[in-house]
């Protein structure tokens, strides 16, 4: 019998005034940033504050983006808040060339509205493994799309590259008539959207969950099993549960059902 690996916890950040937390709404959600030994990551830090229930922050002092790198798989942390990373004033551009996302160096960081001082529906990419970025660029006319007309973008960090020129990118939206309750995140969905030329024009593709589904069903992780086949879990909430289903497509990506369903949230 195989003796399994022993692990150790390593802290990346700490500062006893100051909350650092949601790496997964930095770039961490998917696919992780690694290169061998080399590991970049995402973080958020705010204004400490404790907390009965939520996150330990207080929600009107500013929020900052900032990454972390390793060079030893973990074991020690460069810290520093990048520019041009996130929550930049200027407004979006238009790429004018596409992207190449087969860059050895690539990565892609989404920003999207409603949670720890990010606004906005804009991307980041940088090609020398976060060192420096590009953008904001916008989406084009993705939200003009029938699917997403008068919804809130939510969207976060998760992506599949098929080529140079084209990327899968998955993300989130809301109805922003319920917005200012803890219910917003009830009607919440995620779905899948598609370039063909290095991010100058996307395309929406699929909801990965119905909005006939009664439950939040967001942040997916993506897999690929095959040249067709992707599995994507989801974070989904109900009034009073939380837990983790899978959806899988077998259309790369065209259509989406159920791998698991936990059904705790019915």
């Amino acid at each position: 019998m195989n003796s399994i690996p022993s692990a150790h916890h390593v802290v990346v950040y700490h500062d006893a005034a100051r909350w650092a937390a949601v790496p997964a709404n930095n770039g961490a959600n998917g696919p992780v940033w690694q290169w061998d030994d080399e590991l970049l990551v995402g973080f958020t830090i705010g204004t400490f504050a404790r907390a009965d229930r939520g996150h330990q922050c207080i929600y009107d002092e500013p929020f900052d983006s900032w990454l972390a790198r390793s060079l030893d798989g973990g074991e020690t942390w460069r810290i520093w808040k990048p520019e041009g990373y996130a929550g930049q004033p200027a407004a979006s551009r238009e790429l004018t060339e596409g992207a190449d996302f087969t860059s050895p160096g690539f990565v892609l960081r989404v920003e999207g509205n409603g949670y720890h001082g990010n606004s906005g529906r804009r991307w980041f990419s940088s090609d020398d493994r976060g060192a420096s970025w590009n953008g904001p660029f916008g989406f084009g006319t993705l939200f003009e799309s029938a699917e997403l007309a008068g919804l809130e973008f939510t969207g976060r960090t998760a992506y599949l590259v098929e080529d140079a020129r084209t990327l899968l990118l998955f993300l989130s939206a809301r109805r922003v008539s319920e917005a200012g309750s803890l219910k917003v995140a009830i009607p919440e969905k995620a779905f899948l959207a598609r370039t063909g030329d290095g991010g100058r024009t996307w395309r929406f593709v699929s909801w990965l969950a119905p909005w006939s589904d009664p439950c939040r069903a967001v942040m997916p992780a993506p897999v690929r099993l095959s040249p067709s086949r992707i599995v994507a879990a989801l974070r989904r909430k109900s009034p009073t549960n939380n837990w983790i289903d899978c959806v899988a497509s077998a259309d790369n990506g065209a259509t989406w059902a159920h791998l698991s369903l936990s059904g705790v949230g019915f």
